[in-house]
């Protein structure tokens, strides 16, 4: 979605995270903010595994958005 609002195909929602260099550099532009739900938006992790550690691929991505927001684990 990124390289298609990008391409000036038209609007896209897309995480802060992900944008953000290209609003800074003018390659984006906000719009309809008053529409925005605001920084924060809850992101659900589920794995279904066989009860051991999640493999090295999920923690790596878990660790990654954990850097990025607050965590909050149940389970």
């Amino acid at each position: 979605m990124r390289q298609v609002a990008l391409g000036g195909a038209g609007i896209a929602r897309l995480a802060d995270l992900t944008i953000r260099d290209d609003i800074a550099a003018g390659r984006l532009v906000p719009v309809l903010d008053h529409l925005n739900p605001g920084d924060r938006e809850d992101f659900h992790a589920i794995h279904i595994g066989q009860g051991g550690p999640f493999p090295s691929r999920v923690r790596a991505r878990l660790d990654f958005l954990a850097g990025r927001g607050r965590v909050e684990w149940t389970g």
